[in-house]
């Protein structure tokens, strides 16, 4: 306990919420890439990946030290650098796969230098992370600035590179079911701190209301089957950021409950974008049309 690398866990309804959404989805996900990648040499790599990336996801909402929760994440965001450029032979993927890399790491650590250079006192840092009222108004900016940056990290570093050019099944897991919303969680967890100041509330509620809006404009004039569907995501997480911010018990509750939701069809229609373009052969939506009586059951599941 008195070591920041101890593996204490701290089990409760939000983080329950969020492993069982993880593994949940992570178990449709690796289901669906059975057929997916059944032709791909290098599928075991694939599945190790992946495994690591959903246990990495689980063990940040179950931490009880802020150590362990930053060594979980790092571990994340390094597992999806690798997905995305899983095709390396694709200098697309490659060149999406350093994008990742260095603007999800870049928000995160950016972001959270001021929280981590407040911290003083060894047992600071490895003590529980749900209950911490002496840092509460120290931290809370810190901790807000790194929740926004890498709620927008994952969205932004898919939209703004190539990362398209990865597996449909790492699209569906880390763009729209767990690495996206780890932000979420963070703002979530931030509740527990103890009361928010209304400065704090309102800034969220802000920075949603506009993430809201120009990621559903944005996803209006694209052309693009993923990249349209990646543009609702940034749109969908500026909801539930906005819901968190309010911070009425209600408001969080709609909030992580529609984070629940969108983590469900959201993945469920990345994976269809997928189907779509290994049948067609693309994801031009302008070349698109008449699919549902020649994928009936892709149209179905849709």
């Amino acid at each position: 306990m008195d070591s920041p690398l101890a593996l204490v866990l701290h089990v409760d309804a939000l983080s329950i919420l969020f492993a069982f959404m993880g593994s949940s989805i992570g178990l449709l996900v690796l289901l669906y890439s059975i057929g997916y990648m059944a032709h791909d040499k290098a599928a075991t790599r694939f599945y190790c990946t992946m495994l690591i990336f959903i246990g990495g996801f689980i063990g940040l909402v179950f931490s009880a030290n802020l150590f362990v929760f930053y060594l979980c994440w790092e571990l994340v965001g390094l597992c999806s650098f690798s997905l995305v450029g899983f095709w390396y032979t694709n200098r697309g993927a490659v060149a999406g796969a350093r994008k990742v890399l260095l603007m999800t790491h870049l928000a995160a650590t950016v972001c959270s230098l001021p929280y981590w250079s407040s911290i003083t006192a060894p047992a600071a840092l490895c003590g529980p992370i749900q209950r911490r009222p002496q840092l509460h108004h120290r931290h809370l900016p810190a901790d807000a600035r790194c929740a926004r940056g890498q709620e927008r990290a994952g969205p932004a570093a898919y939209l703004d590179s190539r990362s398209h050019e990865a597996p449909t099944p790492v699209s569906s897991l880390l763009h729209a079911a767990c690495y996206v919303t780890s932000g979420v969680y963070l703002a979530a967890r931030m509740h527990s701190f103890g009361v928010w100041p209304a400065s704090w509330g309102a800034t969220l509620v802000w920075i949603g209301t506009v993430t809201m809006a120009v990621g559903v404009m944005y996803a209006m004039v694209q052309t693009d089957l993923k990249r349209m569907l990646a543009f609702s995501t940034v749109s969908q997480i500026g909801y539930m950021m906005m819901g968190i911010g309010i911070g009425t018990p209600l408001a969080i509750t709609a909030g992580l409950l529609h984070c629940l939701n969108h983590g469900f069809f959201k993945g469920g229609l990345f994976l269809n974008a997928g189907s779509v373009q290994h049948a067609t052969g693309t994801r031009d939506m302008n070349k698109l049309g008449g699919l549902a009586q020649k994928m009936p059951h892709t149209t179905i599941s849709g």
